[in-house]
């Protein structure tokens, strides 16, 4: 049973991928699918519109002091239940690090 499994693992998924691209194809009277559309008319413009650099700054910051926030949020149980006051200089020093950068962020203007 033990040998069998290699070949299971390598033909189960090569006999998938043939069979899903078997009735997947497409055909020429299929073309129409391919072509841009907005919502039932010709597209009056191009897709390919310029994406504003502040979005996606302001979306940057908001994961990663979102990602912070949860990795502080379990921190007053751990310092509570080990009695480690290491701890609490551990996260004083990512917390000053977190207000840094918030004010790195800011004074580059990315946060208006």
């Amino acid at each position: 049973m033990l040998l069998y499994t290699p070949a299971v693992c390598v033909l189960v998924p090569l006999i998938l991928f043939y069979l899903s691209y078997a009735i997947s194809r497409h055909t020429s009277s299929q073309s129409d699918y391919f072509r841009p559309f907005e919502c039932g008319f010709e597209r009056f413009s191009s897709a390919r519109v310029p994406f504003s650099l502040k979005f996606y700054l302001v979306v940057v910051i908001f994961l990663v002091f979102d990602l912070e926030v949860v990795i502080l949020i379990p921190i007053p149980e751990t310092i509570i239940s080990l009695h480690n006051y290491n701890v609490a200089n551990v996260v004083t020093v990512i917390i000053v690090l977190l207000i840094l950068g918030l004010l790195l962020e800011w004074c580059d203007g990315a946060t208006t």
